[in-house]
């Protein structure tokens, strides 16, 4: 896992110093080496800093092919590459280095953009083909790494972390009509919180030449119609899948140092950690966070998970006042704004996995997705088809936001109705002047129209287009988020379930192979049931969740919250209104169980805005 960063301008000479301070501010993503490369006309940059996780001692970029007229810098990680490069080097390529990261200049030369349907992993990069001068520019296929750009000074930047664009000069002017999605769960792909920041989304590539950017996708989830899944009997389904996953783990253990494991004690880091262990060729250390309070403390399973498959097991304990002190560092590391402390709790997790000494573990993020895992999916299923929204008490707002929705889907994914009402309580806490500026109608319109719904959901059942949209929206611009918290302590995490040749075996099963009897992940549980003990795979879902703390009107998260938000001097955006965000922390108040599960996720967001608001304005 790396940095890259780079600059290719419409006219006239790059300046280098830029290509080199935006590098520079990435150096937490790559501590061990840092390069550069500027062409011989001077119109492109590319800069680099490494994480050395595979060959080590020879894969310094950025990596050059043969002739030197193509030239690329890589995030991330490419699986099967063994493979690959055998192939390349019996059509004549000749490489410099030992690491997978050298096989797409080669696939590059060999198949042009097409290139990018040979390629399996967590990876963005950046191409200069010097015959064509053309920039390409490309990310995975689930987005698990990230890549910004940005229009500036007449040439194109792009860089793995936004920060890398903000030290360079890029407007730190905010984005409100995107903030008033996100607070509304219901952001874009291609947009961040700064108006002049924008991303490549997952599964694309851009192409600059002649001072253009086009942005193409390369792939898609293509969920199979209802007459097109996968009927073969259980047996044949469940042993295709544990296959298809043995095979994506043990890929992810290649590497040329020790790779341990995020184990939270469910069923889906239990299952890698089962599948991995005894292959790793050594003690695996099994990274497990807890947090003190009742209900939210896993580590009793998770320890047992640890012994049964005689990992090492590593407990990192989190308290409020943790999450306190770090939430300020974690926000600015992870660029996004956090409804739970989970994401707080991730970025402390990271700091202590690397100061353990560990460079690469693996998480079971993304096996929700791919296997209906979330108590929303089981809903679902259960409501297939047959849309209730208008039977439930709703708000007229929320209700005509939901009846648009069932106009554009044919029926109310039950993920969107959920957040969408409890959304709409974001309202009462922002400006009447910002609420006025935008709608939820205008952010309804703006998120389905960033999707393909003719190919991607017209033919599917509820569970399959509910599951599209999530993972194509809340998957990348949020889950894997963690990408920075994790990079912010040069920590690479690998994602066994974000494999798609994995996609593509569980994308056909059929409903009951996802979910059996109201429970969830039922091919996953047939599947690692020889490895782990019944008490692990009938074991009912958790979700990795940080305890409330609006409660706790005296603790250390309140009054972070009165500083950043409440307060005279507080750092807010000016589009929070004050008012009743000082009366829900005044500390002689009394919040209503209803509302401290919807109020907290909002003041969280909040916070994180004002921390971006005040590191904009510096």
């Amino acid at each position: 896992m790396c940095g890259i960063f780079g600059a290719v301008i419409t006219s006239g000479v790059i300046d280098k110093d830029q290509v080199i301070a935006g590098t520079v501010a990435l150096k937490h993503r790559g501590p061990d080496a840092t390069g550069f490369w500027f062409s011989p006309a001077g119109q492109v940059g590319l800069g680099h800093t490494r994480l050395a996780i595979v060959g080590p001692s020879d894969g310094i970029q950025p990596i050059p092919n043969e002739a030197g007229d193509i030239v690329a810098i890589v995030n991330g990680e490419f699986y099967g590459f063994q493979e690959l490069r055998k192939e390349l080097c019996h059509r004549g390529h000749r490489f410099i280095t030992k690491s997978d990261s050298e096989i797409i200049v080669h696939l590059y030369e060999e198949y042009g953009d097409a290139c990018l349907h040979k390629l399996r992993g967590e990876f963005a990069f950046a191409l200069w083909d010097g015959r064509m001068e053309r920039m390409l520019v490309g990310r995975d296929h689930f987005g698990a790494k990230p890549l910004f750009y940005a229009e500036h000074q007449n040439a194109w930047f792009f860089s793995s972390e936004i920060k890398g664009l903000l030290r360079i000069g890029i407007s730190r002017e905010l984005d409100y009509e995107e903030i008033f999605d996100e607070l509304h769960f219901l952001g874009q792909n291609n947009r961040t919180l700064f108006k002049k920041v924008h991303q490549i989304p997952p599964s694309c590539f851009g192409s600059i030449r002649n001072g253009v950017l086009r942005i193409t996708s390369y792939w898609d989830l293509d969920y199979p119609v209802s007459a097109a899944r996968d009927m073969r009997c259980q047996d044949e389904l469940v042993e295709e899948f544990i296959h298809t996953l043995e095979s994506a783990v043990s890929e992810r253990l290649i590497a040329d140092v020790p790779i341990d494991c995020y184990l939270s004690g469910g069923l889906d880091s239990s299952s890698l950690l089962a599948i991995a262990a005894p292959r790793i060729g050594q003690v695996m250390r099994a990274f497990h966070v807890s947090f003190p309070e009742a209900g939210y403390d896993e580590s009793i399973v998770a320890r047992r998970v640890a012994a049964h498959v005689k990992a090492t097991f590593v407990q990192i304990s989190v308290s409020e006042r943790e999450i306190a002190e770090h939430f300020r560092s974690a926000v600015l590391s992870g660029e996004a704004l956090a409804w739970n402390g989970h994401a707080i709790a991730r970025y402390i997790q990271s700091r202590a996995v690397h100061k353990s000494g560990c460079r690469v573990a693996l998480s079971g993020d993304g096996a929700d997705e791919l296997l209906a895992g979330y108590p929303s999916a089981r809903q679902q299923l259960a409501s297939c088809d047959h849309p209730d929204c208008a039977q439930r008490a709703h708000s007229e707002p929320t209700a005509r936001a939901l009846s648009s929705v069932a106009k554009i889907l044919g029926f109310v994914p039950v993920w969107m109705e959920r957040l969408i009402a409890e959304r709409q309580c974001v309202d009462l806490f922002l400006s009447a002047d910002f609420v006025s500026a935008y709608s939820i109608s205008d952010t309804l319109e703006r998120f389905f129209g960033q999707f393909d719904l003719g190919a991607q959901a017209s033919g599917r059942d509820s569970l399959q287009a509910s599951l599209y949209l999530w993972t194509r929206s809340i998957l990348p611009n949020y889950t894997l988020a963690a990408d920075r918290l994790d990079m912010a302590s040069s920590v690479e995490v690998r994602l066994p379930f974000l494999d798609w040749r994995l996609f593509d075996v569980a994308k056909k099963l059929p409903n009951d192979m996802l979910i059996r009897g109201g429970r969830e992940k039922y091919v996953l549980r047939e599947a690692v049931k020889r490895l782990l003990p019944p008490w692990v795979c009938e074991r009912p879902k958790q979700s990795f969740t940080a305890p409330p703390w609006l409660n706790n009107r005296d603790g250390p998260m309140c009054r972070l919250m009165r500083d950043l938000l409440s307060n005279s001097q507080g750092q807010g955006t000016q589009i929070e209104d004050r008012s009743p965000i000082a009366m829900v922390l005044d500390p002689t108040g009394n919040v209503p169980e209803w509302a401290e599960s919807q109020v907290e996720p909002i003041l969280m967001m909040l916070g994180c805005l004002a921390v971006v608001n005040a590191q904009s304005r510096q």
